[in-house]
C-alpha cells in the first residue's frame, strides 16, 4: 500500500504526484499537502489532520483510499512518499516508526 503526499499548489509537486499514479497505477492514495500548514503541525497534529480528520476528504483522490479507512491496523505495511515537500525531521522520525518506508522526493 502507497500514500503519497505532494507539494500543494505547485506544479512540481502536481505533476510529481500524476507520476506517482502512473507509477503505482492508481492504486495510492494522494494527498496534497500545504507547505505552511506543515510546518507549523506537531507530528500528532499531522497524522491526525492528514490521515484522520480529514479522510472523508482525501476518499476523492483515489479509489484505493477506500481501503485504508482504518490505516492504523497497518501501517507497518504502508510506503510513505512526500513529492516536492518534506517534514521536518521530528515528524520523518515519528513517521519511519509507523511506516514499513518514508521516501522523501525533493529537488530543494
Amino acid at each position: 500500500m502507497n500514500i503519497v503526499f505532494f507539494h500543494a499548489n505547485c506544479c512540481d509537486g502536481l505533476f510529481g504526484a500524476y507520476a506517482a499514479w502512473k507509477q503505482f497505477q492508481g492504486k495510492a492514495l494522494l494527498i496534497p499537502i500545504d507547505y505552511s500548514r506543515l510546518q507549523k503541525q506537531t507530528p500528532d497534529e499531522f497524522i491526525s489532520h492528514y490521515l484522520i480528520e480529514n479522510f472523508d476528504k482525501n476518499k476523492r483522490f483515489s479509489s484505493f483510499a477506500y481501503e485504508l479507512i482504518d490505516v492504523s491496523n497497518y501501517m507497518k505495511e504502508v510506503n510513505v512518499y512526500f513529492i516536492d515537500i518534506a517534514p521536518d525531521i521530528e515528524k520523518y522520525e515519528v513517521l519511519t516508526s509507523m511506516f514499513k518506508k518514508v521516501t522523501i522526493l525533493d529537488h530543494h
